[in-house]
């Protein structure tokens, strides 16, 4: 089940101009699956066509900008947005989940919701937003060259899942997610025994120790906990429960129970 992950929530009813698109960039505070994007919207009149909404990397000025081609996309009809001026929220589920990666900017882009004065569909915006994360910004078609809206902030949601055995490395610690409802992240420091020149990231068994290479290019290690012989290959990795765990060198099953990430 998808939650929510990463969220900009203030701000009253803004217009778009014919033709234009808004995109809002945000900065990811954790890793996840993307799989839905929420909007608040309310119509005026009766828009026909097609509200599209996409997901797409940040960069350009500032690193602010959206850049390059769609990653994701999801459509609601333009009739079927409320006429109540409170507004309310629309979850569009995007056609292809999309991975997102703490600390990288990625952009929400939505476009379709202006036909004419009497009949369109306004989303929330704030003029002087406090997310700092990004940026709204807009563009008309082809929709490439973006510009900034000042401190503009669109109002968003970001849903998806986190999915148990998902590792990665971030600073001098091992970060996983454990099979804890809703994927919790876990992490464990390993003692520092040198630098290897490898990339962050890489892995490897040796002896009963697990090794790895921290973000720095150092490598490290830790010794699990023996717990009870599998007959799997050695190097073979999984998450069970709240522990990481490996086979040793001698095909022995050990385990780490991470640290809760606050």
């Amino acid at each position: 089940m998808a939650t929510l992950k990463d969220n900009y929530q203030a701000g009253i009813a803004t217009i778009q101009s014919p033709g234009e698109c808004f995109a809002q960039s945000m900065t990811a505070l954790s890793n996840y699956t993307l799989t839905q994007v929420g909007f608040k919207l309310y119509r005026v009149g009766s828009p026909s066509g097609t509200i599209i909404v996409s997901l797409r990397l940040s960069g350009g000025a500032g690193g602010v900008l959206p850049i390059g081609d769609d990653l994701a996309t999801a459509t609601l009809a333009a009739s079927s947005v409320t006429t109540d001026e409170a507004g309310a929220e629309y979850v569009f589920t995007l056609s292809t989940s999309y991975p997102i990666v703490t600390g990288s900017r990625y952009a929400l882009l939505i476009k379709g919701l202006y036909q004419n004065d009497a009949n369109q569909v306004k989303i929330w915006s704030q003029a002087l937003g406090s997310y700092t994360g990004g940026i709204t910004s807009s563009a008309f078609t082809p929709f490439t060259e973006w510009t900034g809206l000042g401190e503009r902030d669109t109002w968003f949601k970001m849903y998806g899942i986190t999915i148990p055995g998902h590792y990665w490395v971030e600073g001098t610690e091992w970060h996983y997610i454990s099979e804890e409802t809703d994927g919790v992240e876990r992490y464990f420091e390993g003692a520092l025994t040198g630098t290897t020149g490898k990339v962050a990231g890489h892995y490897w068994i040796e002896g009963t120790y697990f090794h790895y290479i921290d973000s720095s290019g150092a490598e490290r290690r830790t010794e699990g906990t023996l717990g009870t012989a599998t007959g799997k290959v050695a190097g073979h990795l999984w998450v069970e429960s709240t522990g990481w765990r490996y086979i040793d060198a001698n095909g022995d099953e050990r385990y780490i129970t991470g640290t809760l990430e606050p």
